[in-house]
């Protein structure tokens, strides 16, 4: 029970892109979801030990009206395709046609709330992802930036979970102007481990079951939440 974690743990000390066949992927599925929520659950203390009026920053009104607005299917499962092939897609060998539309969507995202410092990180971040694609599109650079990206890859791996996480401080609307960024990123603790949890399964799994696993992890959430919230 015990191996599909261990597996996990070596991967995230030391992210490589090459192929390693998983055993039981049902069962290791299930093991990965239901350790995930547990980590999610437990690193929410952290921020809610030591930031002060951590309760009135956890506003849980901004996802309920996105259920509202956008219904269960896009919220679960909708999101969750759409983050993962920004976030998750272009985790793995270099490919143009991965790192191209995942930087263009990571522009728009931070461009729609460019007043945000965090989101302007965000578009950055996107157009640097966009240009490596790009410039693979012609041939004399595309050998190197494949070797470079081979080597800076475990670089890379955290660098879309940090940014997976900075986007989901639009999670915490109220009171966040007042806060520093050292505060601000522990906020997005649990979002950031989901992201490393998110990027390991893509890379052993595929992407598929990466969706899979993501739309799984907010159902887990988002329908208690739903269900206390209701009159």
């Amino acid at each position: 029970m015990l191996q599909p974690l261990r597996d996990w743990w070596h991967f995230i000390k030391r992210p490589q892109f090459e192929p390693q066949p998983v055993s039981q992927i049902n069962r290791t599925f299930l093991i990965l979801l239901v350790f995930q929520c547990l980590l999610s659950v437990l690193s929410l203390l952290i921020p809610s030990t030591l930031i002060p009026n951590f309760e009135k920053l956890a506003d849980d009104n901004s996802v309920l009206k996105m259920i509202e607005e956008s219904g269960w299917f896009w919220t679960i499962l909708g999101a969750a395709f759409l983050e993962e092939v920004i976030f998750r897609l272009p985790v793995g060998p270099y490919h143009s046609r991965f790192l191209i539309p995942s930087g263009l969507l990571l522009l728009l995202l931070g461009w729609a709330f460019k007043a945000l410092f965090w989101m302007q990180v965000v578009m950055a971040f996107g157009m640097g992802i966009f240009v490596l694609g790009i410039l693979g599109l012609h041939y004399e650079y595309r050998d190197m930036l494949r070797d470079v990206w081979r080597k800076i890859f475990p670089v890379v791996f955290y660098l879309f979970a940090f940014v997976f996480a900075l986007v989901h401080l639009s999670n915490y609307e109220t009171g966040l102007k007042s806060l520093n960024l050292p505060t601000m990123l522990l906020l997005v603790i649990p979002q950031f481990l989901a992201g490393l949890m998110f990027g390991y399964v893509r890379v052993r799994m595929g992407f598929l079951n990466g969706v899979a696993l993501h739309a799984a992890y907010n159902a887990v959430f988002l329908v208690p939440l739903v269900g206390f919230s209701s009159p």
